[in-house]
């Protein structure tokens, strides 16, 4: 008891020890009107403990100075504005030059038609001993003019996921931003999980990584349908390791041969429609996780990126704008030491 008192205080001294002041330079632009903006609600969030709140105000509009806010002084903060039912973040680095600088954000009306999202997507399947690790990435190009959010409230947006998946996670990657949005995907809808996030003008990623259980080998399979990439029938499904056999029933599918990375095999499947497409693993070859300090890791999301251990990670920068033009496309593969 003596220990945790002790270590509550020393927490809340360090907090004061490592605290300081600063005025925030804030301006609001509507990129929409291309007017001065306004917001519901302004909050400045500490990124070094949680996200915890630090201040908060209601209706700021245009461009006003936040004094004396107390800040963590070696940790940065986030200024985070809510307008029309969507969140605009910008991180400020705990550097005294960028506290002191004027912080411009941009919010956007609601009001982009679903027509108006040109969107493209493409699957990832690893194979492990003992389950299919499948990593979807959807890239987002909201082209509406003027410039506005799309938001998914009058017809929910679904994103098929299969029923024996486990582990799901998923983020958003708007444009611009180096920070990943965690979406909830557990509501339920006709046919997928509904997308209850809103889609802002440019280009944006959804990445979704889930688990499939395989007990044996007849169970390395799982259903994928076109729910939310309506713009196209087809999509590139990338596998590793590339000595594997993969089935798609009565779907059309195409092998890849070229600009493939030489660890992987690729298809280019067809769809058709909204009819369910199931996904069959055969063979042998498994991808054995790395080891960190003796312990297997598994593969998990962090900020839009596919990370397999804590030394290396595979970093999920897939651009496939040119894919539906033509039968080439443009894999980009990189590898980094963390």
């Amino acid at each position: 008891m003596i220990i945790r008192i002790l270590s509550f205080f020393l927490f809340i001294n360090s907090i004061f020890l490592y605290a300081e002041k600063v005025d925030l330079q804030i301006s609001i632009k509507n990129g929409t009107k291309n007017i001065a903006g306004r917001a519901e609600t302004l909050r400045i969030l500490d990124l070094s403990s949680g996200m915890t709140p630090i201040f908060t105000r209601e209706n700021v509009s245009g461009k006003f100075t936040l004094k004396n806010i107390e800040v963590p002084e070696k940790a940065p903060v986030l200024i985070q504005l809510s307008y029309e039912g969507n969140n605009y973040n910008k991180i400020v680095p705990p550097v005294p030059e960028m506290r002191k600088a004027l912080q411009e954000i941009t919010v956007f009306d609601r009001g982009a038609s679903f027509s108006e999202m040109k969107i493209n997507s493409l699957i990832q399947i690893t194979r492990r001993e003992e389950s299919l690790e499948v990593y979807k990435l959807f890239v987002i190009d909201n082209t509406s003019l003027p410039p506005k959010t799309f938001f998914p409230d009058s017809k929910p947006v679904e994103i098929y996921i299969p029923e024996n998946a486990s582990e799901i996670s998923a983020q958003l990657k708007q444009q611009g931003s180096k920070m990943g949005i965690p979406l909830n995907l557990q509501e339920k809808g006709k046919e997928g999980r509904t997308l209850g996030r809103a889609i802002l003008p440019g280009k944006s990623e959804i990445h979704i990584f889930f688990l499939i259980p395989v007990k044996n080998p007849s169970d390395a399979k799982f259903t994928d349908k076109l729910l939310f990439d309506t713009n196209n029938s087809y999509r590139p499904i990338f596998f590793q390791p590339k000595d594997l056999s993969l089935n798609f029933g009565k779907a059309k599918a195409e092998k890849l041969e070229k600009d493939i990375p030489g660890d992987m095999g690729a298809y280019k499947l067809n769809y058709s429609g909204k009819e369910t497409v199931e996904i069959t693993i055969s063979g042998d070859a498994v991808l054995k996780p790395r080891e960190s300090h003796g312990k297997e890791t598994r593969r998990k999301l962090v900020n839009g990126n596919i990370f397999t251990s804590s030394t290396k990670s595979l970093l999920g920068v897939f651009a496939v704008f040119g894919l539906l033009l033509s039968l080439s496309f443009i894999f980009v593969y990189r590898q980094s030491r963390v």
